[in-house]
């Protein structure tokens, strides 16, 4: 496999990510404040039924991964799926926002059509996305290659993060009637969200060394799956850190509108963080090269949690102060999204020397998983807390509500990184026990047992 790829490869591949990122942050940051502000909905209902959806997602992922690891076609095992998905993607992403426009009846019935249509789109993103982010593992095994392939990735990725979590409330604003509002919105995002894909499938061509896996069940490839101790460390720190980074997302809108009366700086203040951190990618894929991926990770948590606890303790602070420290916030968050990326493919590399098969696709069929289950349970614990506490839509907020947005933002993220630092502590695939596993892989030597793997993990 040629470990060094072009330009043109690396930024078709990173282009792919647009739509899942945009999609995944107007969710983020914008459905439970939708649900439970604008359509009046109990946001315990809400966090609790979105939870709930993510049962289908445990069981989707990780099927989605294992057929993406069996398929064999002229594109090759990913890129179909690129290709025939795209559509009822987007369009399903359009029927979450419009399902309050298009039918009138309960809370609880407009409650359930929209979960209803969620699990749809949930579906069709994970169609995709896991076949996508199963490539990464195969388009080169170099260890700082994958870096700059997750880091240009991420530079998209941020990009279509920053235009998603600013535009939508530009177009909302645009109405009247905040429902009509977000059901156009819906409409643009779905459309926008459609061409991604196809970057990818028009762009990137597999390697064609790697064939459609046949030796393992569904079942043998979880128990495989689920065996591999790096990735059982590594998947956990990437679980912990996107439940941090979702329940600041989905808190900040309450924050900025009810702690520091400062609604009208949203956009400001989310194109800061996301524009700050499209800037440091490049900086975090050198320091990873100089301190290693734990090494940067340890950091950039630091440099992301330590603006947002000093936040949540301001009570309508200057602009210019939040300004300031949500760019620091920016800073940490790059690394939070480039590290976790290009640490899991080292892991599918581990796998692959014991077992002797590339099963990218049941390991980032798990990760999309979790991925959208983090957040899901950032809604659930978001929405229960805020119930809770005695929030009331869109009026003035009793005291206990006021705490709980400042804990929201600030405590329960920092206590949820401190985890995940100390449970990537444990990991052990740095760039020299790669490079054994590599040359191990490269000799064609399996490992069946975990005693084999603990030697080059010790080296």
């Amino acid at each position: 496999m040629s470990t060094k790829l072009p330009l043109r490869v690396k930024m078709a591949y990173g282009a792919g990510d647009i739509g899942f990122s945009a999609s995944y942050t107007v969710i983020s940051v914008f459905l439970l404040f939708y649900l439970s502000d604008v359509v009046k909905i109990n946001p315990g209902w809400v966090g609790s039924a979105l939870l709930v959806a993510k049962l289908w997602d445990a069981f989707i992922d990780p099927l989605i991964g294992n057929i993406s690891d069996k398929t064999d076609t002229k594109w090759g095992r990913r890129r179909p799926y690129f290709l025939y998905f795209a559509i009822p993607f987007g369009i399903s992403f359009f029927l979450i926002w419009s399902v309050p426009l298009l039918v009138e009846t309960s809370m609880l019935a407009t409650l359930l059509l929209i979960i209803i249509v969620y699990i749809l789109h949930i579906t069709f993103y994970s169609v995709i996305a896991v076949p996508y982010s199963s490539l990464s593992a195969e388009l080169t095994d170099d260890y700082d290659e994958r870096t700059s392939i997750a880091a240009w990735r991420m530079v998209f990725s941020i990009i279509a993060g920053l235009v998603a979590a600013v535009v939508p409330k530009m177009i909302v604003d645009l109405f009247s009637v905040q429902i009509k509002g977000y059901a156009v919105m819906g409409a643009v995002f779905g459309l926008a969200i459609i061409f991604s894909p196809l970057f990818v499938f028009f762009g990137c061509r597999e390697n064609n060394t790697v064939k459609g896996e046949k030796t393992f069940s569904f079942i043998e490839s979880i128990k495989l799956t689920l065996s591999n101790k790096p990735f059982i460390l590594a998947i956990t720190m990437c679980l912990l850190t996107w439940l941090a980074i979702e329940v600041v997302s989905m808190v900040l809108m309450f924050y900025m509108k009810y702690v520091l009366d400062m609604e009208a700086h949203s956009e400001i203040i989310l194109g800061i963080i996301f524009i700050v951190a499209a800037v440091f990618l490049p900086f975090w894929v050198w320091f990873a090269k100089k301190a290693g991926k734990k090494g940067a990770y340890f950091a950039g948590m630091i440099v992301f949690i330590l603006p947002l606890l000093i936040i949540s303790f301001l009570s309508q602070g200057s602009p210019a102060v939040i300004y300031i420290l949500s760019a620091v916030a920016g800073i940490g968050l790059s690394a939070a999204h480039v590290i976790p990326y290009s640490i899991i493919p080292d892991c599918i590399e581990y796998d692959e020397m014991k077992t002797g098969e590339k099963r990218a696709g049941a390991y980032f069929g798990m990760e999309s998983f979790l991925r959208q289950f983090s957040s899901s349970l950032g809604a659930f614990i978001t929405g229960q807390v805020l119930e809770w506490s005695g929030y009331i839509a869109d009026m003035p907020q009793p005291r206990s509500a006021l705490i709980a947005l400042r804990a929201l933002l600030g405590v329960v993220p920092g206590l949820i990184i401190i985890s995940a630092i100390v449970v990537l502590s444990f990991y052990r695939i740095g760039k020299r026990q790669h490079e054994a596993i590599k040359k191990a892989v490269a000799r064609g030597k399996r490992y069946r047992d975990s005693n084999a793997g603990s030697t080059v993990l010790s080296q």
